[in-house]
């Protein structure tokens, strides 16, 4: 389960959705990171299955590791 966190900047309304690598993986199967490169190595367990990034922040560390599939939901960060 997701966490929302709504900023509010300049009289702007911004809501950043928060989840797990693993949450994120599940919800966006493709590309399926297979070499998580991007992600902290020596703490992985909490870096891919507790802590918790924005959408942008996973694709940014799936762009950085090795991946198979295609990018099927309208996301070209990947």
């Amino acid at each position: 389960m997701g966490l929302i966190i709504i900023l509010v900047t300049d009289g702007i309304v911004m809501s950043k959705d928060l989840k797990t690598s693993e949450e994120w993986q599940l919800l966006y199967p493709s590309p399926k990171v297979l070499d998580p490169d991007g992600w902290d190595r020596q703490n992985y367990q909490y870096s891919w299955k507790e802590e918790k990034i924005t959408y942008e922040e996973y694709c940014n560390r799936r762009s950085k590791s090795s991946v198979i599939g295609k990018i099927t939901h309208g996301d070209n960060n990947g």
